[in-house]
């Protein structure tokens, strides 16, 4: 059956009638990634629109560094990338230690130091407003605000692409002045591809700047966060994942063992909740936070399966960076039909976001491709 006249649509959804003015919406999905790199990983508590924000990074920024790379066109990461040696235990009368090659690269302490660097993204997103819904949207009894809510979608249309690529942004050319995508957890989360401007399969030059990533079938169990740590020695180079990000089914099969074994069931509207950025229930289990991510799914779009995924995080080594006036910044609504020949007879308007999105610990971050569980 066809809608009938007490349905409205287009332009009679903001007519001069009396209804309740607020529209709702189950278009967009939360993203608990983005409210804990907010919240967890060392930001000041807010990503503020129209201002510079460094959010993340509790682990490798420090107020100076912040305020350093504040606005920068190109962050850079300086890593050691081999060991030198030159060690001996001496004797009474002895010789003092040589080192093997000194001239050649990485063969000196000051010549293992090279540089993985990052560089801004861009995001435009086109808002139109008809003027013939604002003409006719006017008057005391008007639904609402066809301005107010086109810049609304337009955001959360704008935050949703946003949220995308910070898991599966592969940007085509990473020697671009302007990245084309961040680089995003699928991409920090692998081995073979080129990562910061290096090479990952380039050996042994760049294989210790290769973050990790598990393809081999995987059971949606606590024993998830040892394999992490542990077998995947996480531990060895670093303090360990502090958080688990997985799928729906995986959730519920780890959340009832968790509670079993006298995990912690985190809460909307607890201070521990707000402190760490949670929207809805989270797990911790010892020291580590494991929660559901819709935002794991297949990105068919971008040729990226993630529906069977766990993220393994160290939060503090995540870090996003935005830019003043153009975070979530619509610019002036312009009349196009003005300005273009048989052009729109609407106003025009566009959302930008510039950002860097990095981490300097690839390593401290683990991907799950093939995690299975049933509740």
């Amino acid at each position: 059956m066809a809608d009938v006249g007490t349905h409205y649509t287009g332009i009679r959804a903001y007519a001069n009638e009396r209804y309740i003015p607020k529209m709702v919406s189950r278009q967009y999905t939360r993203s608990p990634l983005l409210g804990m790199l907010v919240k967890r990983g060392g930001g000041d508590g807010e990503l503020r629109p129209n201002s510079l924000n460094i959010v993340g990074g509790g682990n490798v920024m420090t107020s100076a560094r912040r305020a350093a790379i504040a606005g920068s066109y190109q962050v850079n990461v300086f890593l050691q990338y081999t060991t030198v040696g030159g060690q001996k235990w001496m004797s009474a009368r002895d010789t003092e230690p040589a080192l093997s090659t000194p001239a050649s690269a990485g063969g000196s302490q000051d010549q293992t130091r090279k540089s993985a660097y990052f560089r801004a993204a861009e995001l435009h997103g086109e808002i139109i407003v008809w003027k013939n819904t604002t003409l006719l949207g006017q008057g005391r009894y008007a639904i609402g605000s066809a301005v107010d809510e086109a810049l609304n979608v337009g955001a959360q249309d704008h935050l949703d692409e946003f949220i995308k690529q910070l898991y599966v942004g592969d940007p085509a050319d990473q020697t671009a002045d302007i990245w084309s995508l961040p680089s995003g957890l699928n991409q920090i989360c692998d081995t073979d591809n080129t990562y910061g401007g290096l090479d990952r399969t380039v050996s042994p030059a760049n294989t210790t700047w290769q973050g990790r990533r598990v393809t081999t079938n995987t059971t949606a169990a606590l024993a998830i966060i040892d394999n992490a740590n542990i077998t995947q020695a996480m531990q060895d180079v670093g303090t360990g994942i502090d958080t688990f990000l997985v799928n729906k089914a995986a959730y519920l099969t780890i959340k009832a063992e968790a509670l079993s074994k006298g995990g912690i069931l985190i809460h909307r509207g607890t201070p521990e909740a707000a402190r760490l950025g949670l929207a809805r229930e989270a797990v911790f289990y010892g020291d580590v936070l494991i929660t559901y991510d819709p935002w794991l799914k297949n990105y068919t779009d971008e040729s990226v399966d993630l529906s069977a995924a766990a993220v393994g995080l160290t939060m503090g080594d995540l870090v996003l960076e935005t830019f003043d006036g153009h975070f979530f910044t619509a610019g002036e609504f312009v009349d196009v039909g003005k300005y273009a020949r048989s052009g729109l007879h609407a106003k025009r308007a566009i959302m930008e976001t510039h950002f860097l999105f990095w981490t300097e610990k690839p390593w401290n971050h683990i991907l799950y491709t093939a995690v299975s569980g049933s509740y």
